[in-house]
């Protein structure tokens, strides 16, 4: 590898700028990486940092060094307000850290957008915009390159960090080649991305959603008029927003509390074979295949008030069951001293939203992994009508209606469907062309392929969601100059204000309840395969649209039958593409072939199993890998036997980390006798992982024995 030194700065021209938020950018941009070392959990610094620009290589040991080139790039370039360079970290929260009182006393400003404390965006200073490439790219730079096929990968294990260096010591020849690799690394990619996507520094977005939403406008806009007509007549108001913003619920991930911490076995103690199924583009499945069944859509019109209770008219659970048939509905309702019914291995109601809305009288919840099999007392949830039909179905309870919403229900809106349909084909074509290149033993063609379906394909269909789930209210995010972070306060004024942005904003086209919507019908479909087609009693874990489950032929035969009843739906609704003559079908439950031999699962995110005698394990806060002295080892390493995966097991190795961040003014200081620049810091120290079963298991067990599945089945609506 050849290194040019940037001895001298060259001619670089600008980018125009795009609109009046938007200024005009040096087409060469800053590529930057630090690294970083601390002694205990109070003081940290940078001794070495370098970055790429217009293809020449700066570095250097201390931050002021660092900002004495800045200074040079922005007098070299006359960059101002109107003129702007942009400066890209891979993980800038970790880096901003180090820097941001250096810049903050070089330009005496900073902007930030951020998501939470801590979780940058960008951070601008004086001519400088800082961008973070891992919220562009939603990976580690290592893998990002991996999937986009550069040259210069990052050399992952290089160093070790935990010998201390300070700003004069000594460093070797790998030090730098790691360090300056990184940089290179982190060029290439960005350089890669952009030719792949057809952006320019200037026009790439800042988030990996932005590519989704920015495909989409252009499709909404090609009937600008009449899909913005359709956009205002679903506009929320401040009571609306707040219900649907409480109403919001995530992916279904639970497992069976009679099968828990346990290998799954028969009653003679011999390993049961166990199935397992996953759902084919689950979320985009709900954005197309959700018409036409009762009860499965997306509100298609205004939400508007049905009913508000006033004290004397209470409102029938018939009555709303009724109106459910033909409409979406958002249903404020008390509910009391709710109950566990007989035989539910899969309880349905989320702990921490009772909690968020209990009353004075609310008493002792007995959960199962943060989901309730028994409360005393009243709790107000906002729920739509699919999450309401599953708690109905599964519990005994007390209930009063304080407010519902209504609107038809229907398909999403056609530009969106389109939307879906462009990124489902372009992920079946190129699945298709990789197994082409296989068949044809062409690997370079096959290697090359891939970048495409890992870098491209596959996240953009998958985040189309995740533009439907974005929050339309954004809350700023604030930081002062002490370092103090803090949240607008969102109050229902600055709420209405927001909205009113929102809705009067040419750009603004998705319709919150959309994603609201997308992921109760998610839980919807997986919980019917739950109960009608695996049974209570044969499931064992799920995770978002996959199960687990004891096998057997009759759940086989019943799985065959619910493709076939999904794909003749499909089919009658026409959630399908065409691709090389065939239609390729969404809303399908496919079975892999796991041949697991042995299972187990602790609690959610938390499970084991064994595939052809090799040991494989998630768990949640358990890294992939992690270090044992200076050994890499992987969590099924450190967890050794499937059945370690138990009530305080400790993982060290993959235990994970924690970030203690310490904010301090720029200044020297005399550490172990080595004169170091120092300010704030962000501390990574490694931290043990001690896991926890669940106390429900012992302390609420119900005998399922009493009740058939096809008692329970019956109850669902």
């Amino acid at each position: 590898m050849e290194i040019k030194r940037l001895d001298t700065l060259p001619q670089v021209s600008a980018y125009p700028p795009l609109s009046e938020h938007r200024p005009a950018v040096l087409k060469e941009a800053i590529y930057l990486d630090t690294e970083t070392s601390h002694i205990g959990e109070e003081v940290g610094w940078i001794y070495q940092w370098a970055f790429v620009f217009a293809d020449g290589v700066a570095i250097g040991r201390k931050p002021s060094e660092l900002m004495l080139w800045l200074r040079k790039i922005e007098t070299a370039y006359d960059l101002r307000d109107d003129l702007k360079c942009i400066i890209f970290v891979h993980n800038l929260s970790y880096d901003i850290q180090y820097l941001k009182d250096w810049a903050f006393n070089e330009w005496g400003e900073f902007r930030i957008l951020a998501t939470s404390p801590h979780k940058f965006i960008t951070f601008e200073a004086g001519p400088f915009i800082w961008r973070c490439t891992f919220r562009l790219s939603n990976r580690s730079l290592a893998k990002w390159g991996k999937d986009l096929g550069i040259k210069e990968t990052k050399k992952s294990g290089m160093i070790d960090y935990d010998i201390v260096r300070y700003q004069d010591t000594p460093l070797a020849r790998r030090d730098w080649v790691y360090q300056i690799y990184d940089v290179l690394a982190l060029r290439s990619c960005v350089r890669a991305q952009n030719i792949m996507e057809g952006d320019t520094i200037a026009t790439m977005p800042l988030t990996s959603t932005a590519y989704v939403r920015r495909d989409s406008r252009h499709i909404y806009k090609r009937k600008q008029a009449e899909n913005r007509k359709l956009f205002l007549e679903c506009r929320m108001d401040v009571i609306l927003y707040k219900a649907l913003h409480i109403c919001f619920a995530g992916g279904l991930t639970h497992g069976n509390r009679m099968l828990a911490d346990q290998v799954v076995c028969d009653e003679e103690g011999n390993p049961l074979r166990v199935g397992h199924g996953d759902f084919m583009s689950h979320y985009p499945t709900q954005e197309r295949a959700c018409v036409g069944d009762e009860m499965r859509g997306y509100p298609v019109g205004k939400l508007a008030l049905l009913y508000q209770d006033r004290g004397d008219n209470d409102l029938d659970m018939a009555l709303l069951w009724e109106k459910a048939k033909t409409h979406c509905l958002i249903i404020q309702i008390c509910i009391g001293d709710m109950e566990i019914k007989p035989g539910i291995t899969m309880p349905y109601a989320q702990a921490y939203k009772f909690q968020q809305g209990r009353l004075p009288d609310y008493g002792r919840a007995i959960e199962d992994n943060g989901r309730i099999l028994k409360m005393t007392g009243h709790a107000v949830v906002t729920l739509t009508e699919l999450d309401l039909k599953w708690i109905h179905a599964q519990y005994n309870y007390s209930y009063k209606i304080l407010r519902v919403w209504s609107a038809p229900r229907g398909k999403l809106p056609e530009w969106l469907c389109k939307t879906v349909d462009k990124f489902f084909f372009a992920k079946t074509d190129t699945k298709a062309k990789i197994a082409d290149a296989k068949a044809a033993g062409d690997k370079a063609r096959e290697a090359e392929l891939k970048k495409t379906y890992d870098g491209m394909d596959k996240p953009r269909l998958n985040g189309i969601y995740g533009m439907t789930a974005t929050n339309p209210v954004r809350q700023d995010i604030i930081l002062d100059e002490f370092g103090e972070w803090s949240a607008e306060p969102l109050t229902d004024a600055k709420i209405e204000e927001k909205l009113e942005a929102y809705y009067g904003s040419k750009n603004s086209f998705m319709t919150y309840a959309f994603g609201v919507y997308c992921t109760a019908l998610a839980r919807d479909e997986i919980m019917t395969v739950i109960s009608k087609v695996i049974g209570y009693k044969s499931f064992i874990y799920a995770d978002t649209d996959s199960a687990f489950f004891i096998y057997s032929e009759e759940i086989m035969d019943r799985i065959a039958a619910f493709n076939k009843e999904r794909q003749a739906h499909s089919k009658a609704v026409g959630a399908y593409i065409v691709h090389r003559g065939k239609r390729v079908y969404y809303d399908r439950f496919d079975i892999e072939e796991d041949d697991i031999e042995q299972f187990r699962f602790l609690h959610a995110k938390a499970y084991a199993y064994i595939h052809k005698g090799e040991l494989h394990c998630t768990i949640a806060g358990v890294t992939s890998k992690g270090r044992k002295g200076k050994k890499l080892i992987t969590r099924e390493q450190e967890l050794g036997d499937i059945n370690n995966l138990t009530e305080g097991t400790i993982f060290a190795a993959c235990g994970g980390t924690r970030c203690v961040y310490n904010e301090g003014q720029p200044r020297e200081e005399n550490i172990n006798g080595h004169i170091t620049e120092v300010s704030s810091s962000a501390i990574i120290l490694p931290t043990e992982k001690t896991l926890h079963g669940l106390i429900s298991k012992n302390e609420y067990r119900i005998d399922w024995e009493m009740v058939t599945d096809e008692e329970v089945e019956n109850r669902v609506l």
